[in-house]
């Protein structure tokens, strides 16, 4: 099986010491690529160092695990994203966002859940700043994609119009489950227009109680948009509290089978697994 997950928080869980959930690397997939973000809830007092420390741990990892950082090959079998979640901290330094291009960060984010000088996050009604609108101009003529997954609903849509490549990494349909984090029906078609992705999140506040079928109405959806090249998976793993039906990488085997029992064709659960996102990856690192 071949899986992308285009959201977990690992670099959270290296630079706590802590025990990383998301690791793929024993699992068995036969291709893999794993979205690390490195997460900032906006009151570091020195988020540059932060960000090196996340780095550096990140890049441990990668090395101990014999991988290598995602860089645009489709053929990599077996790698790590690099991405960045809340760069509220671009504001005081705009420039910075060059080094995270040569770092090979390939998906930033502009806010958390709050608001910060970039904009609304999801827990607010602000949309974006000039200077979040700046942001977006220069990860555009990096080629870095934007994650619009905690934006607020005011915001979410005017990223998704600015943005060259826009995603929401992990988020769900407001139509299936209504919460701040999910995204609604305009939303969502305005990523499809944009041929961009959408990765669902397995975190529990944002599917309901039955995780499974949630994930499967979810997926039914989307499909329903006409997004069927545009939906992904984006597990949060090491980020919320999980189920303990759905916390790991071992438990994408037994929702892949779920949602083919459910009716869901295996050549569109491949895609939703792995090919749309490698498909969107290859988009960006082509250019």
């Amino acid at each position: 099986m071949n899986f992308i997950d285009l959201h977990t928080d690992l670099p959270l869980k290296l630079l706590e010491g802590t025990e990383c959930y998301s690791d793929c690397t024993s699992v068995g997939f036969e291709r893999f690529l794993q979205n690390t973000a490195f997460w900032f809830n906006g009151k570091e007092e020195d988020p540059w160092h932060k960000y090196n420390e996340y780095l550096n741990k990140t890049l441990s990892f990668i090395e101990d695990r014999g991988l290598c950082v995602f860089k645009g090959d489709r053929d990599q079998k077996k790698g790590i994203i690099l991405s960045v979640e809340n760069g509220g901290f671009l504001s005081d330094n705009p420039d910075f966002i060059y080094k995270m291009q040569a770092d090979n960060i390939k998906i930033i984010s502009l806010t958390w859940n709050g608001e910060n000088p970039l904009g609304g996050g999801a827990g607010s009604d602000m949309g974006l700043t000039k200077t979040g609108r700046k942001i977006i101009e220069l990860a555009n003529s990096l080629n870095i994609a934007l994650d619009i997954s905690h934006l607020s609903n005011r915001a979410a849509p005017e990223a998704v119009e600015a943005a060259k490549y826009p995603l929401a990494t992990h988020s769900n349909c407001s139509a299936i489950k209504l919460n701040p984090r999910n995204l609604s029906d305009e939303v969502l078609i305005k990523i499809r227009d944009k041929n961009g992705l959408v990765g669902l999140c397995f975190y529990p506040e944002f599917l309901g109680d039955d995780l499974f079928y949630s994930i499967g109405r979810n997926i039914l959806h989307l499909l329903e948009l006409n997004m069927e090249k545009n939906i992904s998976i984006g597990t949060d793993f090491d980020g919320g509290n999980m189920s303990n039906i759905l916390s790991t990488p071992r438990d994408i085997y037994a929702l892949y089978d779920y949602l083919v029992n459910m009716g869901i064709k295996k050549s569109v659960l491949d895609a939703i697994f792995y090919e749309n996102a490698i498909a969107f990856l290859g988009r960006i690192c082509q250019n």
